[in-house]
């Protein structure tokens, strides 16, 4: 049987959620059924990249990297240096589906003409009003795609296959929920001690973990505060760090700056995860806005206890050791809150995961992608 010859495309491989998504589904989409292709406008030297490469999936990008010539040119030429090089890529490798992801469907409306025979998915990875605006050059590409080439909108949970459909006045938006290799984050062989002990961190401490993009929309200022308000309490609490991003610099800055500089860390590009989840006594987003976060769902395979804010959707709770904080509320109040419920767990014991789990496990996530590619295939050489 013939292989069904599909790319993902996105913008880089950085460590971001959106790409660790991507990664995650080349690595389990079927081998006998398909072949897999990541596409990148440019190349990053990341944890996800270095998985890719190591797996021996095939990536091609179009740039070495993203400095400022780079994107100078490419802004001059984005309409024909990309759309050519996309269109002789599908060419030559023979491309049956296009799955594309966060900011590339503008250099695809260029050659829209000459892929119509090629169903092209779209995985909206944030809230639709931040990620494709009214008026916006990717709500506009996908407008243009949605009525010439058929695009298909993926969600990632209900209420956003309702925003997409009112977004974009379509009603076959699809909700595929996002996964994560649960195996893999609920077995890593380190006990608590080691996990700590190996990255420096002293092993009497209680350790709050975040996993994310250094950026204002991730609200590690509040994690800061959480910190000062525990230690205030008597815990000698420790500030983990899993990102990079625009806020960098800053942030150290302030950490220097509230004397925090022994109790936080902020590490980079890892690709030891579920060791480092294991470090944590407590995994806290308080994120200002989230799509569909898959750290969430790591740190609950993982049995964190988890602690998400109430911008995050409710489907990412799927454990009895997750919750949801108001945004609202003082760091004084996430504070005790958290301690609260560390105290309840260290009660209950060990966290235990339950079916919910099951239904984010990244091979039901891969699977439903797989029926849907085979679908639009299917529909396009009957229509």
């Amino acid at each position: 049987m013939k292989k069904i010859r599909a790319v993902q495309f996105i913008n880089n491989m950085n460590d971001g959620g959106a790409e660790t998504l991507v990664a995650g589904t080349v690595s389990f989409l079927d081998p006998d059924r398909f072949e897999s292709y990541v596409l990148n406008i440019h190349r990053v030297d990341s944890a996800n990249f270095r998985r890719l490469e190591n797996a021996g999936v095939k990536v091609r990008w179009f740039y070495p990297g993203w400095n400022v010539p780079v994107r100078a040119f490419n802004k001059l030429f984005r309409k024909t240096y990309v759309p050519g090089r996309i269109l002789n890529f599908i060419r030559k490798e023979k491309i049956d589906v296009i799955h594309a992801h966060l900011e590339v469907l503008p250099y695809l409306v260029p050659i829209a003409d000459r892929i119509r025979d090629v169903p092209i998915f779209y995985t909206c990875h944030t809230v639709p009003e931040v990620m494709l605006p009214v008026g916006n050059k990717d709500h506009n590409a996908a407008r243009y795609l949605i009525d010439h080439n058929g695009l298909r909108l993926i969600a990632l949970h209900e209420n956003m296959r309702k925003q997409l459909n009112e977004l974009f006045h379509v009603d076959n938006t699809e909700v595929v929920l996002n996964g994560v290799d649960t195996d893999r984050f609920g077995k890593a062989d380190l006990s608590v001690k080691d996990a700590k002990k190996r990255l420096g961190i002293p092993e009497d401490t209680f350790v709050i973990g975040n996993v994310a993009r250094l950026d204002p929309i991730k609200n590690q200022d509040l994690l800061l505060e959480i910190t000062e308000r525990i230690r205030e309490r008597g815990r000698n609490a420790f500030l983990l760090l899993v990102g990079e991003g625009s806020e960098k610099d800053r942030l150290t800055e302030t950490i220097r700056r509230k004397n925090l500089e022994g109790h936080c860390l902020i590490l980079e590009h890892r690709t030891d995860m579920p060791e480092i989840y294991r470090a944590m006594d407590v995994f806290v987003l308080p994120s200002r806005y989230e799509g569909f976060p898959l750290v969430a769902l790591e740190a609950q395979a993982a049995g964190l206890l988890t602690c998400l804010s109430d911008a995050v959707t409710d489907e990412a709770v799927v454990s009895d050791h997750a919750y949801k904080i108001s945004l609202n509320e003082s760091a004084d109040c996430w504070a005790e809150f958290i301690l609260e419920k560390h105290r309840e767990q260290e009660e209950k014991g060990p966290c235990t995961n339950d079916q919910r789990m099951e239904k984010i496990d990244i091979r039901h996530y891969v699977s439903r992608l797989a029926d849907l590619y085979e679908q639009a295939l299917a529909g396009r050489r009957h229509s």
